[in-house]
């Protein structure tokens, strides 16, 4: 996993937000429920706080929100192309509190996406989002081609700077399937 904060644009620019990273191959073969284990992991990241600077005097408005963000490569047909939210939200089941507590203090994200050849079978029609995210994160295009890919479909300026850096990432993929390979063998 990822992770790194993330400060306010507006203000002073403290920082505002922690967030998780969990990008998640074969999401078909899971053995465990990674929507509960998202809400986990933002309970750890709201708890981490405590000892910090929210319980020196009680000041538990200082805690920062947090988000977990799963990128679940290889859903199945059924799911695959969705983005679903789960949050915590105030529900009024007597009469309505005029305090409005801070209900948006932790998120999870999940961002299903079909295996590569799988676009057409899936149950969900693509989003751009889902095809950006499906081009990156593709073991089976070229370095070369994910930059055509990104400078002429999707209109991202490739810096020579973020050139290298996706050729780094598709050498440090290829190096993993390498390792496994190996072990394997």
């Amino acid at each position: 996993d990822i992770r790194f904060n993330v400060a306010s644009t507006e203000g002073d620019g403290a920082l505002d937000r922690l967030i998780d990273l969990e990008p998640q191959y074969n999401a078909r073969r899971r053995s465990y429920d990674f929507e509960t284990r998202g809400i986990a992991y933002c309970c750890r990241m709201v708890s981490e706080q405590l000892g910090h600077e929210v319980l020196r005097g009680n000041h538990y408005e200082r805690i920062h929100k947090v988000k977990s963000i799963w990128i679940l490569m290889e859903s199945s047909q059924q799911d695959s192309n969705t983005l679903s939210e789960y949050a915590i939200r105030e529900v009024n089941h007597i009469g309505e509190c005029a305090y409005t507590p801070r209900t948006d203090l932790m998120s999870t994200t999940m961002i299903r996406l079909p295996k590569d050849d799988e676009w057409e079978k899936a149950k969900n029609p693509p989003t751009r989002l889902m095809e950006l995210l499906s081009t990156l994160l593709s073991n089976r295009i070229a370095p070369d081609e994910k930059i055509g890919l990104l400078e002429n479909k999707f209109a991202i300026a490739c810096t020579s700077e973020f050139v290298k850096e996706v050729h780094d990432m598709c050498n440090y993929s290829e190096m993993i399937a390498e390792r496994s390979a190996e072990r394997t063998a």
